[in-house]
């Protein structure tokens, strides 16, 4: 799979998860040359329409291939897929693990995992610890920061397998929510694409 559809599905799945109808629904997203192929269970026609939608937002996706199969019934309310909580009665609530409600900011998920241990400025230390501990990769010129635990990246890298490498440590790290890239490639080969991860 090239680069850029790896970070294209990686893109649609992040989209997936941060969207409050399909975010706890089993869905695989694949790339190969701008056609998505999105495979899983949902509970209605509904989801599996929202899922293809976020899917042909992302940018370089130019046809997607719906292979998501509907199961009605099946219940995730008490569902922690990948580390995540359902969000709360407003789309800025995400319940902690006593059931309370904080406000996290507009339709961001919450870690079940560590919910309110780490701030911000604790992401942002873990993150640039994880990026300065890759010693076969220069992030030098990255500028990391973290707000609602969405982590922003801009500056620049070397190549593309930076890039990817550089991604791949920051959504890793406990607490991280998101990427939003605005990195640069150096050697750029004119892969189009960038942005929130």
């Amino acid at each position: 799979m090239a680069i850029a559809d790896k970070l294209r599905a990686l893109q649609i799945k992040v989209n997936v998860i941060a969207d409050r109808a399909v975010g706890l629904m089993d869905i695989e997203a694949d790339v190969q040359d701008g056609v998505a192929e999105l495979t899983g269970e949902v509970e209605t026609e509904e989801q599996r329409y929202i899922a293809e939608q976020l899917a042909y937002e992302v940018d370089g996706v130019h046809e997607v291939v719906n292979l998501i199969q509907v199961a009605p019934g099946r219940s995730t309310r008490e569902d922690t897929r990948l580390g995540f909580a359902p969000l709360g009665k407003n789309p800025g609530d995400a319940p902690d693990a006593a059931g309370k409600y904080t406000d996290l900011g507009p339709q961001l998920p919450t870690s079940e995992q560590f919910p309110g241990e780490f701030s911000d400025e604790q992401i942002e230390c873990e993150v640039k610890d994880a990026v300065k501990s890759r010693h076969n990769s220069d992030f030098s010129k990255v500028i990391i920061s973290s707000v609602n635990q969405m982590v922003y990246l801009s500056g620049s890298v070397r190549t593309w397998n930076d890039l990817n490498k550089l991604q791949d440590v920051v959504i890793g790290v406990r607490g991280v929510m998101g990427i939003d890239s605005g990195v640069s490639v150096d050697d750029d080969d004119n892969l189009p694409f960038a942005g929130q991860i």
